[in-house]
């Protein structure tokens, strides 16, 4: 039996390295530890009559997943990543199933939760995932979601995506003298409700360091600051006590489709907090605000706001405790642990 990760990504222009995303990165890098076998596949782009090109992109995939068969054999587990970013997932599946081979998508992203809305994109993807003989999801939450959604597949949760990290933790006494600061890494002009916390009032003692490709508008808040952007690898570039897990529109809760996303999803910013040995500042109703609270690696609030005075309350030997909690869950994310443990189960 064979352990096979699929993946389909289009080269970018004068590269013909792996292109991808850093989630989908780490899931290929745990695969490869583990000793599956990675295969990429990729249009031809070389092909230079257009319409031509654009027959190859739309069916280049299945082509090469025939001439994969010949590899495959009764038993074989086979992974692919989902969303998946060709085109032909639904006929690849049965060709692969059709030798024997057992597969498997893991779950990066359903827009379906994101966006709730039933209609006929949504039943063709819950006819995909039914498809399949088994999922890796996020949380326990995104379980429950999709089998009340008519999902049937056989589910493995997931809990953390990790996050392989180049760089040794921070110095906890260091980490400690920026106990009082609180940083956010991600989408800054996506993040709708950095601009109510830009209006709002701060506690004094609170500061905030936003990170990621600058604004189009710039902070006016003083206890606000843009500290720019960093390579993912560099986890040591957050230099704050605290990292945020927030989305949607409101400070005061995680409202709208992409607050309300929160209840389901593992974020791979939560990972990377983690993975920095940074406490977290999740949503209370969040997928992942039991297991912060059960861990004791960070605080589960109502609202931003709440977060201020439990922070300027808190002593420095609290912080320390939760601080060491977290770099021990980091550590596992740093080497694939929650993954490895997934993929050793179908062995």
């Amino acid at each position: 039996m064979s352990n096979y990760i699929i993946d389909y990504s289009i080269p970018l222009p004068g590269k013909t390295k792996y292109n991808a995303t850093v989630a989908r990165k780490d899931v290929i890098r745990t695969f490869i530890s583990v000793g599956a076998k990675f295969i990429n596949w990729h249009p031809l782009l070389s092909v230079s009559i257009p319409k031509l090109r654009g027959l190859i992109e739309k069916t280049g995939d299945v082509s090469q997943a025939i001439i994969g068969l010949r590899n495959i054999k009764k038993g074989d587990n086979i992974y692919f990543q989902y969303p998946y970013l060709g085109h032909c997932l639904n006929l690849i599946v049965k060709l692969y199933r059709s030798k024997g081979a057992k597969v498997t998508l893991l779950i990066h992203d359903l827009e379906f939760l994101r966006y709730p809305d039933v209609n006929n994109v949504t039943n063709n993807q819950i006819r995909l995932l039914n498809s399949v003989d088994s999922l890796i999801v996020h949380t326990s939450m995104m379980k429950k979601r999709l089998n009340e959604l008519g999902v049937t597949t056989p589910m493995k949760i997931l809990t953390l995506f990790d996050y392989y990290a180049a760089d040794p933790y921070r110095e906890l006494e260091e980490q400690v003298a920026d106990k009082n600061v609180i940083a956010f890494a991600g989408n800054l002009n996506k993040s709708i409700f950095l601009r109510s916390l830009d209006k709002s009032a701060i506690l004094s003692s609170i500061r905030f360091r936003f990170y990621g490709i600058e604004p189009q508008n710039r902070f006016k808040n003083r206890q606000i600051s843009y500290q720019g952007k960093f390579s993912p690898e560099h986890t040591s570039s957050l230099r704050a006590g605290w990292g945020l897990v927030w989305d949607g529109d409101s400070i005061d809760n995680c409202s709208g489709s992409l607050g309300n996303y929160l209840r389901f999803i593992a974020p791979h910013k939560l990972s990377l907090y983690l993975a920095a040995g940074m406490p977290v500042i999740v949503w209370n109703q969040s997928a992942h605000a039991d297991f912060v609270k059960e861990n004791n690696i960070g605080i589960a609030v109502n609202s931003i706001r709440e977060s201020y005075s439990i922070i300027d309350n808190m002593t420095d030997e609290q912080y320390k405790e939760i601080s060491i909690n977290v770099r021990k869950i980091g550590e596992k994310l740093r080497v694939g642990g929650y993954l490895k443990e997934i993929i050793n189960m179908t062995k």
